[in-house]
């Protein structure tokens, strides 16, 4: 009996192939089509369709490597059709998928990738991460700063799917495995970072001055050295590993540099966002009792910049964020084979006497009308994700 076969869901199947050829098969199966079926003991499945067409899956290797006679190339039709009638005709066999990844062993690991993948990730292991852990379902790792590893197959490591490429796709799928042996809770965050992360009094006590002048005075009444005394701070809180608290005093500078230029899309109330962020963070990383690693709370500076496998974004739609003498255009796309979803933003300044419907035609990316781009279907030659945490990313 073929588990990985019985064990993949028709979502998993369209994330292998697409949705398209998942639903032609799935009509294919409705309107009755038959075969002729083979199984051997060491689980080669074979199937000659009643439109000649014969499909083989070979127990040694994942379905990916099946082969079908039709034309198509990759994972057709035919052989989702396979997988599918294979389920229904074995619907009492369907295994548990109540499982723990962390059960799969180095032994494993070091057949599926290589040696110096193995290595790189056991050094970004022991480096200090943070996870987001989930079995409650098919068991997913989000590792902090690096991607998402999901296993469909109970106790097949061929089947893990990292959601970026390359040797950084083989290396958060080992960290994924080695995180799930941190816990046996269904659902928990996990860390490696043994280092405190301690805010010094150097830090605070600027700070404390700084935004105290900024809440109490505004951008009007603040020392004309604000920017330096900001970028001074922000250096000293990369230099103590907060990023996320640094991104927000560079934050907060563009946001005096827009005022000092009476720039149109200066936003008052970004900075008093900013400044809460700020708070929040702070007392959060202060009175943590490890709830949730204070990787997540300050940030990681180890930065990963990986080819993600998405090639294709579809358009959710668009909103406006309406500022002083502007607005932001904000789109969304999201990822058809993982949970994510990008933004997309674009700013512009707005006459008082100019309606917003007249900015449509503005062309925003590659030829596309602003009024399109928001329910687009982008199909991308490349999509990289460059933040160590945020899905900021580079759309060629």
């Amino acid at each position: 009996m073929r588990q990985d076969i019985l064990s993949l869901s028709l979502q998993e199947l369209e994330v292998l192939t697409s949705k398209g050829t998942v639903n032609r098969a799935l009509k294919d199966i409705e309107s009755g089509a038959k075969g002729k079926w083979k199984e051997t003991e060491d689980g080669n499945v074979e199937v000659v369709w009643e439109d000649s067409v014969i499909c083989v899956l070979p127990g040694s290797v994942p379905i990916q490597e099946s082969s079908c006679t039709c034309s198509s190339t990759g994972v057709c039709r035919h052989i989702i059709r396979t997988i599918v009638a294979y389920q229904k005709r074995n619907i009492s066999d369907k295994p548990n998928l109540s499982w723990n990844p962390g059960s799969i062993s180095d032994e494993s690991l070091r057949s599926f990738i290589s040696a110096s993948s193995f290595t790189k990730a056991k050094s970004i292991f022991n480096s200090g991460i943070a996870v987001e852990l989930d079995r409650t379902d098919v068991p997913v790792a989000k590792i902090h700063g690096l991607g998402t590893v999901h296993f469909p197959v109970p106790n097949d490591i061929r089947y893990a799917r990292a959601d970026c490429k390359g040797s950084l796709g083989e290396q958060i799928i080992a960290i994924a495995v080695w995180s799930f042996r941190l816990t046996h809770l269904k659902k928990e965050f996990v860390s490696t970072n043994i280092r405190e992360t301690k805010i010094s009094s150097h830090i605070t006590d600027r700070a404390n001055t700084i935004l105290k002048e900024i809440i109490q005075y505004g951008f009007q009444g603040v020392s004309e050295h604000l920017k330096d005394r900001l970028f001074q701070l922000k250096r000293s809180c990369l230099e103590e590993g907060l990023l996320w608290p640094s991104e927000i005093l560079s934050e907060l500078q563009e946001e005096y540099s827009k005022y000092l230029l009476h720039d149109s899309l200066f936003d008052p109330d970004q900075v008093v966002y900013l400044l809460g962020e700020w708070i929040i963070r702070m007392d959060a990383l202060k009175e943590n009792k490890g709830a949730i690693p204070s990787l997540v709370i300050s940030g990681d500076t180890k930065t990963y910049s990986s080819e993600l496998i998405v090639r294709s974004l579809i358009g959710l739609g668009s909103g406006i964020k309406v500022l002083q003498k502007g607005f932001v255009v904000l789109s969304y796309f999201a990822d058809p084979k993982s949970d994510k979803i990008l933004l997309y933003e674009c700013s512009f300044e707005k006459h008082t006497e100019e309606p917003f419907h007249s900015i449509g035609n503005f062309t925003v990316f590659k030829g596309i009308p602003l009024h399109n781009f928001g329910k687009s279907s982008i199909v991308s030659s490349s999509i990289k994700k460059l933040h160590p945490v945020n899905y900021n990313s580079v759309i060629n």
